[in-house]
């Protein structure tokens, strides 16, 4: 991050560091120490974090979502927030963001038309998801957890040579099809060949090449026909 952001700087430039906590697309749930690190490097540097905290309420046991804007390394840092993954309303336009103590006055100075962008049907299913929705999302969390194991079985017996971590968090697996020979895309060759659609890995930057992410928050019988029908192309 240190030369990154250096470098970013490095003219007097203006930067800003999205932080996507959980972590996509590998699934990593970031520990306070780890958080309180990048923050304190980002406001040496002085940039700015942005942290996308989307996935907030997909952790389930075994790990602990840690809010940017609780630790006092990121009273500068704004978080933005939304219902619409955990909750299935990405559809629906809306989310929030959230300045930390001193950053109020900078979110003040957004111009207002921004704050009118989310549709009024996501903010009545945003309010509903987050009084409501605790018993649908405890059974989620739940069934995600199932899926994220199954998953790990299917890998090891189904795909040998694929690499595969069981995230922390959020619904979405990193699957490193690298000792394959898949090319650099590897979701390419399987939406060609075996008719699943995955996630190409190298849209998301450096470490991509020989990636792929798929999404396990559906039925457990998608999970097997999805992975049955990669090592039937394997």
């Amino acid at each position: 991050m240190e030369p990154a952001l250096g470098e970013a700087t490095r003219d007097g430039g203006r930067a800003a560091y999205l932080l996507c906590n959980p972590q996509n697309p590998t699934g990593a749930v970031h520990t306070p120490a780890e958080l309180t690190t990048a923050l304190a490097l980002a406001d040496q540097l002085g940039v700015r974090v942005v942290a996308d905290e989307i996935h907030a309420p997909v952790v389930p046991d075994g790990a602990q979502f840690t809010p940017v804007a609780s630790l006092e390394a990121g009273s500068r840092a704004i978080s933005l927030m939304s219902a619409s993954k955990a909750f299935n309303l990405a559809g629906l336009k809306a989310a929030m963001a959230i300045a930390g103590p001193d950053a109020v006055a900078d979110l003040a100075r957004m111009p207002e038309e921004v704050s009118h962008g989310a549709s009024h049907l996501g903010v009545v299913a945003h309010r509903a998801a987050y009084l409501d929705g605790g018993p649908w999302l405890d059974a989620l969390l739940v069934g995600l957890d199932e899926n994220r194991r199954l998953l790990a079985e299917l890998v090891r017996d189904q795909l040998p040579g694929v690499g595969y971590r069981i995230p922390e968090g959020t619904f979405l697996a990193w699957l490193d099809f690298s000792a394959l020979d898949l090319g650099e895309d590897p979701a390419a060759v399987l939406r060609e060949r075996a008719r699943v659609a995955l996630h190409p890995g190298p849209g998301f930057g450096t470490g991509g090449e020989g990636h792929a992410r798929l999404n396990f928050g559906t039925s457990p019988q998608i999970v097997r026909e999805a992975i049955t029908r990669i090592a039937a192309v394997i």
